[in-house]
């Protein structure tokens, strides 16, 4: 069985080249050993409005489109003070994208200075 990915709510970016829209998305992923994990995701819309999923990345254009979806999210959805810890992927310049007690553009935006 695959992981499932439930939508609970999204941000929908505006129209990009050909049609293209990017998401920024809420959701929550039940993995087939019955895990369930709450967390966020980018994905891209194609021209049809089907989903184009990719296994685990979807290219975002420019961190001021993060900065954007960010702010988004905030208003809609407050600050995440109740994230899962994320097991930080190996390699410099990776970290977890929310760590518990902080908001989410938060620990972006500390990472990134």
């Amino acid at each position: 069985m695959q992981t499932r990915v439930i939508i609970q709510d999204e941000i929908r970016g505006p129209q990009e080249r050909e049609g293209w829209r990017l998401a920024f998305q809420k959701v929550r992923y039940v993995y087939a050993d019955g895990e369930v994990q709450d967390g966020y995701r980018f994905i891209w819309y194609r021209p049809d409005g089907s989903l184009q999923p990719a296994r685990g990345q979807a290219r975002i254009p420019s961190l001021a489109k993060v900065e954007w979806f960010l702010r988004q999210a905030e208003r809609k959805w407050g600050k995440d003070k109740g994230a899962v810890e994320t097991q930080q992927p190996a390699g410099p310049g990776f970290a977890p994208v929310a760590i518990r007690g902080e908001a989410l553009s938060e620990t972006i935006l500390r990472d990134r200075r």
